[in-house]
């Protein structure tokens, strides 16, 4: 068992042999498991475990090739991450579970509703842009993974524009330092094999009207987004 400040890192479980790193803390219904996005860790959860650990069972996952889990042997498609969850799901016995995704950690959401619907009691996406076609930050997400395939040369100074703009102003500074400082851990082929599977998500989705139907979800979600967001126009959502 490892202690992160207030957080207990718990032992891994294994999918493939790989090993899986996770948190566990608080007791209550329904269990809240928490999926991070791109680049990050549990670690980005910190605020969210304290806050919730005293109501509820509290999860978070280090998705593969990120943080303390394995590098994984497939690939890091947002289908093969999804079955990873999974696992940590089936291992951990959780039941009638609220998923919480920030960014890819939304979208790997999404597809794990449709893939095992009867295990979610809800879905909340965080800053995950489910739903805009012609999205400012979709472009600048292409941009940066257009970037980073560059070369392993040029991704630090990357990885340091990303970390400079993670937050808006205000806030607890030393807490969002050590986030930054977190992210500019991320390995490169993480990186670029995370976010080229987002991109492929929603470009896939938002091109083939069929599969955006399809990919409509049948329990209550939250959709949190920034009041910055330029272009929250609800009508785009393809899952409203």
């Amino acid at each position: 068992m490892i202690r992160i400040g207030s957080i207990v890192r718990l032992p891994y479980i294994r999918k493939d042999g790989d090993k899986i790193f996770y948190v566990e803390k608080g007791i209550g219904e329904p269990p809240l498991l928490f999926v991070h996005g791109v680049g990050g860790t549990v670690f980005h959860w910190k605020k969210q475990i304290e806050r919730f650990k005293d109501t509820n069972r509290i999860v978070a996952v280090d998705l593969p090739g990120c943080g303390k889990s394995d590098d994984p042997e497939t690939d890091y498609m947002i289908e093969s991450s999804a079955r990873t969850v999974d696992v940590l799901v089936d291992a951990l016995d959780l039941k009638g579970l609220v998923w919480v995704g920030h960014s890819m950690g939304g979208w790997i959401g999404l597809q794990y509703s449709q893939m095992f619907p009867t295990k979610l009691k809800g879905l909340i996406v965080v800053d995950s842009i489910v739903g805009f076609a012609d999205s400012p930050f979709v472009q600048m997400l292409s941009r940066r993974y257009d970037a980073a395939k560059r070369g392993k040369d040029v991704f630090p100074d990357l990885l340091k524009s990303v970390a400079n703009n993670m937050f808006t102003h205000g806030g607890d500074q030393k807490f969002k330092e050590e986030v930054r400082r977190d992210y500019l851990k991320t390995k490169y082929e993480t990186f670029c094999g995370h976010l080229g599977s987002v991109l492929a998500t929603m470009k896939e989705t938002f091109h083939d009207k069929s599969l955006a139907s399809k990919r409509k979800v049948n329990i209550p979600i939250l959709i949190v987004s920034r009041d910055a967001d330029e272009d929250r126009d609800k009508s785009k959502f393809l899952i409203c």
